[in-house]
């Protein structure tokens, strides 16, 4: 799968379905549990075991990796954020609301929670909180144009879901066909579309 994901993961099956994982522990999930075991106080330890299930899609036991970090620190925003993603990968998303709610008190200018807890309330059929994250996001200064047409095709799709054309207009109007989308070309092609 490349960079970000693994070769060897697991399926939607054990994950969105809940059947028994199917694949054995790769080497680096096996260094990362022996690290837990040598130390289980150790909150850096439970966060790198859950980013190694995580490398393998094995969501399920990266949410708890990460529910025993926050456990031994309930007051660290990071593991909050790691799990509340896995939560969203999982359709879990009252879970990943909350999660990122609590993310939100840290920090409520946020691009990455604004827009994730937006997608979370677009997924809850929340389209009036999705509105008003996706919204909040869209006035950022720090907005790139990676992230901006992300939240301008999520932006627009609760606009729709609102059946409010002049909410629509807000977010395409801040559309620019010469935009850097980095990896969103997706986004951007779909957006094109919209206009």
């Amino acid at each position: 799968m490349g960079k970000y994901f693994s070769d060897i993961y697991d399926t939607k099956e054990s994950q969105i379905f809940r059947e028994k994982s199917k694949i054995e522990d790769t080497e680096d999930i096996i260094e990362a549990k022996t690290e837990v075991l040598n130390n289980l106080t150790n909150y850096d330890s439970y966060i790198k075991l859950g980013k190694a299930f995580n490398y393998h899609l094995r969501y399920r036991e990266a949410i708890e990796a990460f529910t025993e970090a926050i456990c031994l620190k309930p007051d660290k925003y990071d593991g909050y954020r790691a799990r509340a993603i896995r939560y969203l990968n999982t359709f879990q998303f009252d879970k990943a609301f909350e999660d990122f709610k609590y993310c939100y008190g840290y920090d409520e200018n946020s691009l990455d929670i604004l827009y994730r807890l937006g997608l979370t309330e677009y997924l809850r059929k929340n389209y009036d909180e999705a509105y008003y994250y996706f919204y909040k996001a869209l006035n950022l200064e720090d907005i790139n144009n990676e992230m901006l047409v992300a939240v301008i095709y999520w932006g627009a799709l609760t606009a729709m879901r609102m059946n409010s054309n002049e909410k629509f207009e807000i977010f395409i109007s801040r559309y620019n066909k010469n935009m850097d989308v980095g990896h969103h070309t997706a986004y951007k092609m779909i957006v094109e579309v919209f206009i």
